[in-house]
């Protein structure tokens, strides 16, 4: 069963590491399989050749500067992507550090908006408690009282 359905991750990208394993596994086989493939056909060729002594070593130091030149291109290109990475990876970085802080601001934005409204409601409730209070000593001082219909007799006025 392919568990990566459910992750949703690719199956190359490898969580310790961090990165994508597969493409840099492919390129690092296929320059050891080159430089090896490189020095057993170069070393066939010499010993299978009928050459003389002399001429075999000239040629073995022709191959072997060959090949040492092959291996200083391969070397200059895997740094060259090894560069190119280091730049990407780099890039990617400052956009996450550019969202994080857009998403932090936002997030404050929304906290401090909050909690002016929180504050303009207290306050708003806060005033009309008051209101309730004087109006409630108010009626305290001048009390008034008013009997309900039922408790009324008939015929008498209440005022």
């Amino acid at each position: 069963m392919n568990t990566n359905q459910f992750t949703n991750q690719s199956p190359a990208y490898n969580h310790e590491v961090g990165y994508n394993t597969t493409n840099q596994n492919n390129g690092n086989h296929f320059a050891k399989g080159l430089l090896i493939g490189g020095l057993v056909g170069a070393a066939a060729a010499l010993l299978f050749a009928p050459k003389s002594g002399r001429e075999l070593r000239q040629d073995i130091s022709y191959k072997a500067q060959s090949v040492g030149e092959m291996t200083k291109d391969a070397a200059c290109d895997l740094g060259n992507k090894a560069a190119t990475i280091v730049k990407s990876v780099g890039e990617r970085a400052e956009v996450v550090v550019t969202n994080v802080k857009s998403a932090t601001q936002a997030i404050t934005d929304q906290v401090q908006d909050a909690k002016d409204e929180t504050v303009l409601h207290t306050k708003e409730v806060i005033a009309d408690a008051a209101d309730n209070i004087a109006a409630s000593s108010q009626e305290q001082q001048n009390p008034r009282i008013v009997l309900p219909p039922e408790a009324q007799l008939p015929g008498s006025i209440v005022k």
